[in-house]
């Protein structure tokens, strides 16, 4: 990501990437989209879903990313 004009931030803004590692798997497996007021974007099974962004999901980003044009 970071060829591509991404940057790592530590708290999230409207438009960045969530990385998820979750609790069953040795590594990040899932992404979201930060929509805003607390809200995220995300596959999950066969849909995506909006949903808040609760504390289970804030334990389990390991990363944040924002592209460089929205810094």
């Amino acid at each position: 990501l970071i060829d591509q004009n991404f940057i790592e931030v530590t708290s999230p803004r409207k438009h960045d990437i969530l990385v998820f590692k979750l609790p069953l798997f040795k590594f990040e497996t899932h992404v979201g989209i930060y929509l805003d007021n607390n809200q995220i974007l995300h596959h999950l099974h066969e849909f995506s879903v909006t949903e808040n962004y609760n504390n289970a999901y804030k334990r389990a980003t390991t990363h944040i990313f924002r592209h460089g044009s929205l810094t």
